[in-house]
């Protein structure tokens, strides 16, 4: 299995490793400062947020969970459209559950019309009908009101936020605009008022004092309340002053930081009050998440889309603070912070190998299956050294060594647990990492090579799904009746019955699976019956005990 060469900036200074994040087990609440899962983990969110309901594909989803290593996602949910269109709820629906499928919190933001800056009586009204609907839901968090705009409390002064401005914001009232704005704890009854008792977010005035000010009398009256705040860069560049703006809260109550994007796309404040210089903008960035991870402060950063924190929806590569820009001017490819948050998140350092299942990109590796390996001058790699769980040193086979990437087998011999890896150049010891073994960890091979995108298999007749030119891979169309066999990694080790498929959201026959004639290769065989038919080119989602593998695109007629 080769995948394309992923060319690193290798840009960042040393960072703690921060492995895997967490994947919270049912519902959450609050205990103290800290959001708790049922099982009693500690869960820090790490996440994005989607730029519409549609937005939440498996795919896209699949690349957020497993290629991002994050465990939350941010659902923009209208309140106009809720009350007014009956079957809204039930696309929200749709999308919390597809959230939850690829093992990550779906957090439910309300967000008011263009002209609307404070929650209104609609507000209300929404969270009563949405709290009512999804209280049974346990992967979710409600997100009471997106960014409340200070400048409608009357009275407040910019640059401050007075005790006065808490009040309102807590309780409501006439606002600046003669409108009737309701408080944070007027949605929070609201949603108590339906029996939901799961985590609510109450997000703080959107400007740049932020938490300042913020005391016990502005306190939500409920225990299972977690406080949000959206940075903005050019006012919370030093510890300083994000002590000052919201740091001093997080050792009083939970805080969630939200929207902290650079806005290099537009001539906005936020993107003129960066640095020139790219480096020293990334250096912030770095610089914040720190500051976060120090803080036990959840966040969710940017958007998951074009120009934000990925070029594209084709590769799905992260955006780069490479080169110079001038603030709202178009550029290919567009610059931005993805690459930055995505290297925090994996605990990338500028000596790091870090090692994923060729498929699914859970940092734990198949026992007996395919790895791939980033990391800086591994096209000087000529061995991959391992220490495996019980202590023994052993070189595994190298498969391919090229700029930014080696791709490996994991024997079966390794046993399951803790292995670090070294790569070995002719110039001696090279990049190091650590990975889990695991007996079990799925991934399917696409036509892209890059674990999305169409799935590499054939019919029994041995036509193949996909098909490829100089540009691109497409998906090429099965009949309903084809048996199908796909190719992967990682799940030889598993029973039929711990095997599951769905295409197009439908779970269809598995007839067999294990191990390929190839060495370290997989294969799983389905059968595409009439349910099927006139789905045209969807998702198809493999799980093998429990744990989901890359969601992968296939073709049926």
């Amino acid at each position: 299995m080769r995948t394309p060469l992923v060319l690193l900036a290798w840009t960042l200074s040393a960072l703690a490793q921060i492995g895997p994040t967490a994947i919270p087990h049912g519902g959450l609440h609050v205990e103290g400062t800290r959001i708790v899962d049922e099982a009693g983990q500690i869960i820090l969110l790490r996440g994005t947020q989607l730029p519409s309901l549609e937005a939440a594909t498996p795919t896209t989803l699949s690349q957020i969970r497993q290629r991002w290593n994050m465990n939350a996602v941010r659902l923009p949910v209208s309140v106009s459209a809720a009350n007014r269109d009956p079957d809204y709820l039930g696309r929200v629906a749709g999308a919390i559950k597809k959230v939850n499928q690829a093992e990550m919190i779906a957090i439910l933001a309300a967000t008011g019309d263009a002209e609307q800056g404070l929650p209104t009586a609609d507000t209300e009204q929404f969270w009563k009908s949405a709290a009512a609907y999804f209280k049974t839901y346990p992967g979710i968090i409600f997100d009471a009101f997106s960014e409340p705009v200070a400048g409608d409390i009357p009275g407040h002064q910019v640059g401050i936020h007075s005790a006065a401005d808490w009040q309102f914001w807590l309780h409501g009232g006439k606002s600046a605009s003669g409108q009737k704005a309701v408080g944070m704890q007027v949605l929070v009854d609201a949603i108590r008022s339906t029996g939901a008792t799961q985590v609510i977010a109450a997000m703080a005035l959107d400007d740049d004092p932020l938490l300042q000010g913020f005391d016990r009398s502005a306190y939500v009256n409920d225990p299972n309340v977690l406080y949000e705040f959206c940075p903005m860069h050019p006012t919370n560049l030093t510890d300083a002053q994000r002590d000052q703006h919201f740091g001093f809260a997080a050792s009083q109550v939970p805080l969630l930081a939200n929207d902290w994007d650079l806005e290099l796309d537009q001539a906005s404040a936020q993107c003129q009050g960066l640095p020139a210089d790219p480096k020293k903008t990334e250096a912030i960035v770095r610089s914040l998440l720190t500051y976060f991870d120090a803080h036990e402060i959840s966040w969710t950063s940017s958007v998951f889309q074009p120009g934000k924190l990925i070029t594209d929806l084709d590769t799905y590569e992260p955006t780069q603070l490479y080169r110079s820009w001038t603030c709202g001017q178009a550029y290919w490819p567009p610059p931005g912070l993805g690459q930055a948050v995505q290297f925090h998140l994996w605990g990338v350092t500028g000596a790091s190998l870090i090692a994923v299942n060729g498929g699914s990109g859970t940092i734990s590796l198949p026992q007996d299956g395919l790895g791939i390996g980033y990391g800086p001058g591994l096209e000087n790699a000529t061995s991959l050294q391992v220490v495996d769980a019980l202590g023994a040193s052993r070189e595994v086979p190298l498969l391919f060594a090229g700029p930014g990437q080696i791709n490996f087998a994991i024997p079966a011999y390794l046993p399951e647990g803790p292995l670090d890896l070294a790569v070995m150049t002719a110039n001696g010891p090279g990049a190091i990492g650590k990975a889990v073994v695991r007996s079990i960890t799925p991934g399917l091979f696409t036509a892209t090579a890059n674990a999305r995108g169409p799935v590499k298999g054939a019919t029994q007749d041995g036509t193949l799904l996909w098909t490829c030119d100089i540009s691109r891979c497409q998906t090429l169309p099965v009949r309903v009746g084809a048996q199908v066999t796909l190719w992967g990694t990682g799940f030889r080790h598993a029973s039929l019955a711990d095997l599951r498929i769905t295409v197009g959201g439908i779970e269809i026959p598995i007839l067999s699976a294990g191990a390929q004639a190839w060495p370290y290769n997989d294969q799983v065989t389905i059968e595409i019956g009439p349910e099927l038919q006139g789905l045209g080119e969807t998702d198809l989602i493999f799980t093998a005990v429990g744990k989901v593998a890359n969601a992968v695109r296939i073709a049926i007629e």
